[in-house]
This record gives C-alpha cells, sequence and structure tokens, in this order.
C-alpha cells in the first residue's frame, strides 16, 4: 500500500466530509476491455484468415469456430477472475491497512504524511482506523457498483461482429447464388 494514495483520499473525505464525491474507478475494467478488444481481434483474423481455406470442409469450419468460442470465454473468464482477486485483496489491504508499514519512498515525506495525519486525526492510530472502517466501507459500495457498460462491450467485441457479419454474408450469398 502506498502511504501517499491512501492519504490523499482520507484527506480528501476529511476535508469533505459527508458531502465527497469521490468516484472510482478501478484499472481491472479497463485491462479487461482492452483483452477483449485484443481476443476479438485475433478470432476475428483467424477466422478471417482461415474460413476461406476450410469452407469445402463444414466440420473444419465449426472446429475453428469452437476453438476461438473456446479461446474467447476463457479470456474472458481469466479476466472476471483477475477482476475479483483484485477486489478481495483491496479489501484485505484496507482492513489491515497500518500507515507505519505504508511504502513512501522518500522518508521526508513520510514525516510529512505523519505530521499532517496526527494534525488532522489525532493519532495515527485513529487514522489507521479511520481507513480500515470508514474508506473501506466507502470502497465497497464504489466497487461493487462498477461496470462495463453495454456500449464498452460492444466496443471491444466490434472487431467479431464484424468478422461475423463478413461471414454470414458470405453465407447467404453463396446460397442465393445457388437457389438462383
Amino acid at each position: 500500500t502506498r502511504l501517499w494514495c491512501v492519504f490523499e483520499v482520507a484527506a480528501y473525505l476529511h476535508i469533505h466530509g459527508r458531502e465527497a464525491d469521490l468516484q472510482f474507478r478501478p484499472v481491472f475494467v479497463e485491462k479487461f476491455l482492452l483483452s477483449m478488444f485484443v481476443s476479438t481481434w485475433m478470432a476475428s483474423m483467424l477466422l478471417a484468415v482461415g474460413v476461406p481455406f476450410l469452407l469445402h470442409n463444414q466440420a473444419m469450419v465449426l472446429l475453428v469456430y469452437f476453438v476461438v468460442g473456446f479461446l474467447g470465454s476463457f479470456l474472458f473468464q481469466m479476466n472476471v477472475r483477475s477482476a475479483i482477486v483484485e477486489q478481495r485483496h483491496l479489501d484485505v489491504q484496507l482492513s489491515e491497512f497500518d500507515c507505519r508499514r505504508a511504502d513512501c519512498f522518500v522518508e521526508e515525506d513520510r514525516r510529512l504524511v505523519n505530521k499532517s495525519i496526527v494534525f488532522w486525526y489525532g493519532t495515527l492510530d485513529k487514522f489507521n482506523t479511520n481507513v480500515r472502517r470508514k474508506l473501506r466501507r466507502r470502497m465497497e459500495g464504489l466497487t461493487e457498483s462498477c461496470h462495463v457498460s453495454y456500449s464498452s462491450a460492444l466496443c471491444a467485441s466490434s472487431p467479431m461482429l464484424g468478422a461475423f457479419l463478413s461471414f454470414l454474408a458470405g453465407y447467404i450469398r453463396s446460397e442465393l447464388d445457388e437457389i438462383g
């Protein structure tokens, strides 16, 4: 835990009290969207390159779709698991927080931070209690409400959507050519 990071949040809450409007956005959301975009792009490239060579073998096309779908699902599950682990880790860090053990790269900064903490909260232990209880409760509510919007998920999966629509259009066109 970095002393400055927790101190800045706690200071903001101390100054603004109950009216403080904090908005946390955990990093795992962006990491999830980026990995979703990259994996769907890779899958769409695999399908765009692989499927035309396999059109004569329907079983191989289905196998390619299965493998691509499985890999995409696997990456999705890994990201969801990572998000849950990060959220639990944050909860543990806050529940066991002690500003005396927090990382601070410059000792002069530690003295300045500790002096400010004692001025605002009375003692370092009161500050620790504030972080462990109030800040932790506040963070629980903020991280639980974190979500990925449908538009963000749609944008992240757009490469696969484009590949699927292209494949579908080609399939429909080939069926129409056989009929006509």
